[in-house]
């Protein structure tokens, strides 16, 4: 995973040579898969927040481009301009995104899929 992501953080060709990105990043997301399936048959469980995340990954995927939008905008509007108080901006942001994705996983996906089954 470490080569992976050093050799796509510092190769100079990583922006015009196609078959980089698969070289590296592409290797490095193979490999914590890998990591993960083999954790799956270990004794070490999960933390239930992960797990949680987890169920709500296709929210997440679904909410997080339509979610760093709005927040340009918020950020605009709330003139953040300081440093410090972009820095905290920044670092709550995830942390939203990954809120209102779980809490859209609670109240919408979890009852379609009970509908549904």
């Amino acid at each position: 995973m470490v080569c992976g992501l050093v050799l796509g953080m510092t190769s100079p060709y990583f922006d015009r040579v196609e078959i980089m990105r698969a070289a590296s990043f592409g290797v490095m997301g193979l490999s914590a898969l890998v990591l993960a399936l083999t954790l799956e048959h270990t004794r070490f469980v999960p933390p239930a927040w992960l797990v949680a995340v987890g169920n709500a990954s296709y929210s997440l995927y679904l909410l997080h481009t339509f979610l760093l939008d709005t927040s340009g905008r918020v950020r605009y509007w709330l003139d953040i301009t300081s440093p410090i108080a972009l820095l905290l901006f920044l670092l709550a942001l995830p942390v939203a995104i990954v809120f209102a994705s779980l809490l859209r996983f609670r109240y919408v996906e979890k009852p379609i899929m009970k509908a549904a089954l």
